[in-house]
């Protein structure tokens, strides 16, 4: 074999699962962004420890632990995964790619500044604003209600076929989104939802709940919480993010940005307050949407973190907890 040769073998050669893991590792401790979020979560956990809200933090990070166990066992299912689409420069200009992200963070504030007036806060619904307080008024009376046949369609409308749609007509492909050929999707789509299977047959089986009381739990997940953020904080802003920054800032940005994007309804359930809503958000959502970015990373399609986004959150009821 000639010393080309020799070179070709090498670099065509899968890495070892060690060899993985200490890749995967060394990328982590070398960016900056992970001493960043590492910084805003230790202050957010500081400060609710201090204001009193130990188990509050503690409940924010409960599923930290089964996260990393989850990574350690992508990673390696994971090998060889080839670069995704998103990972490579676009075939246009940085300039529309800057306007593709300024068009989803300007959506994202706007559906932040409505659910702001939808539950009342600082009392802006309140102030009696001319067709917006009477349709967030509207738009509360349907969510105490839980009027799930006009809620879901509203939140597919704002947070999947908008933003799709904006992106495609700024010229993002469906690649480019988290619409890819997956690797290995199903592999990571089992071990990012086996657990909450096991959940599920428990309260099955301990007569806590019925196959029927799940499976509707799961279909208004799906629609609510799995398909829409997924869509629009890992599909559209990560991916907008690291074609812009890269691997790193484009998980961590977008993490920050999926916990700044549940401030308003973290506010209504905290009470209205501003700190310990912040901290809460960061703790909570911000590592989750760390986690999230990894496991889109991974397979390099969506499919997998919608459906266990999806059974995760209709799995909450049934958590021993």
């Amino acid at each position: 074999m000639t010393q080309v040769d020799h070179l070709s073998a090498e670099a065509s050669r899968r890495p070892t699962i060690l060899e993985a893991y200490r890749e995967t590792f060394l990328n982590v401790v070398r960016s900056p962004v992970t001493w960043i979020i590492v910084a805003i979560m230790l202050v957010s956990a500081i400060y609710m420890v201090l204001v009193g809200q130990t188990r509050l933090m503690l409940n924010g990070l409960i599923s930290t632990p089964f996260n990393l166990i989850f990574a350690l066992i992508i990673i390696p299912l994971t090998i060889g995964k080839p670069k995704a689409p998103w990972e490579n420069p676009p075939a246009y200009s940085r300039q529309r790619l800057w306007v593709q992200l300024g068009g989803c963070l300007l959506l994202i504030l706007l559906l932040q500044v409505f659910l702001i007036l939808i539950f009342d806060l600082f009392n802006l619904r309140s102030a009696g604003i001319p067709l917006l307080s009477p349709l967030a008024a509207y738009m509360y009376a349907q969510l105490q209600a839980r009027n799930y046949l006009f809620l879901l369609p509203v939140a597919v409308m704002l947070e999947t076929i908008l933003p799709l749609g904006l992106m495609r007509s700024l010229g993002a492909r469906w690649q480019e989104l988290g619409f890819c050929k997956g690797y290995h999707i199903w592999r990571v789509t089992l071990v990012l939802s086996a657990v909450y299977l096991v959940f599920f047959a428990i309260a099955i089986g301990s007569g806590k709940a019925s196959i029927f009381t799940i499976l509707g739990g799961i279909g208004v997940n799906f629609f609510e919480d799995g398909l829409v953020e997924e869509t629009l904080f890992r599909g559209v802003v990560m991916t907008r993010l690291t074609q812009l920054f890269g691997v790193a800032w484009g998980i961590g940005l977008s993490a920050l940005l999926f916990g700044l994007g549940h401030f308003s309804i973290t506010m209504h359930a905290l009470h209205n307050d501003v700190a310990l809503s912040l901290a809460y958000v960061f703790v909570h959502y911000g590592m989750n949407g760390v986690f999230a970015g990894f496991f889109l990373l991974r397979p390099r399609n969506l499919v997998p973190m919608v459906i266990s986004h999806t059974l995760g959150d209709a799995a909450i009821p049934y958590l021993p907890i």
